[in-house]
């Protein structure tokens, strides 16, 4: 059950933690080996025994989530009540149990969300597959974002264009790419994302004279174009069939996604 819902929060981008126990002594709930897996939201899924020991393993999940490092934690049992062990913990009694929990945020992959399944977001989902980039899709036709046309998606989700916020979960590690079926429906997908802070990157496909267009619907309605929109989108290294448009959107991503150059590597002979 934890694995299944580790997976899931992992998918959605949900920031979350894994405690296990690493070493347990005397009366203890659970023994070496119990699991557990909790979230930013303090939900959580698998057991370490419950009680006082599970509540404060809880609380330092979030705060290993919050500070993204790896914590080492000691607990000991005093009088049926857990506490943190330091140098000061005095035991009381033979019957004390004791408790060495590890817990490890898990973080979050950098992912592509592609806003159309059509020709163009069917390439570069293949091309995501290739590199080994996480991808979902979005589209509001079934017969397009299946999973014979997309079989490496971690989701494909079925909805139409509005209230995006409640059909598909963003985080700061989904760069989003607009290439819906319809101008229209690039409008209303780009102001939506535009009202997610999280979103770091924002890419939407078109000729400039559309993208002009788009900017001044969204402006129009006291909407702000900010700097994580990029359109047209791509870099451009002269590719304009679908793949090679993907090809291009892929390229732009990537160099933002790892903060590189993307200049020339070789070097020449003196």
């Amino acid at each position: 059950m934890w694995l299944e819902q580790l997976m899931h929060w992992t998918r959605q981008g949900i920031p979350c933690a894994m405690v296990t126990i690493v070493e347990s002594k005397g009366s203890t709930p659970q023994g070496q080996g119990a699991r557990m897996v909790v979230n930013i939201h303090d939900v959580c899924a698998g057991t370490v025994g419950g009680g006082g020991v599970e509540h404060h393993a809880r609380k330092a999940a979030i705060n290993a989530i919050a500070a993204g490092k790896c914590r080492l934690i000691h607990y000991v049992l005093n009088e049926d009540a857990w506490s943190e062990e330091d140098a000061d913990t005095v035991v009381v009694g033979d019957c004390g149990g004791r408790l060495s929990i590890l817990v490890e945020p898990i973080v979050a992959q950098k992912e592509i969300v592609i806003f159309g399944a059509g020709h163009v977001g069917e390439h570069l989902g293949k091309l995501c597959e290739v590199l080994g980039q996480p991808y979902r899709v979005f589209d509001s036709r079934p017969e397009y974002a299946t999973k014979a046309r997309f079989p490496g998606a971690a989701e494909r989700v079925v909805a139409e264009w509005d209230h995006i916020a409640e059909r598909i979960h963003l985080t700061s590690q989904s760069y989003c790419v607009i290439m819906t079926y319809g101008h229209q429906h690039d409008g209303e997908v780009l102001a939506q994302l535009l009202e997610n802070p999280l979103v770091p990157y924002i890419g939407m496909m078109g000729s400039r004279n559309k993208v002009v267009a788009r900017f001044k619907a969204i402006t129009d309605n006291g909407g702000v174009i900010d700097d994580r929109v990029y359109s047209p989108i791509g870099l451009d290294i002269g590719q304009n069939n679908p793949l090679g448009i993907a090809f291009n959107i892929l390229a732009e991503i990537q160099k933002l996604m790892n903060d590189a150059e993307a200049s020339h590597q070789r070097i020449t002979a003196d």
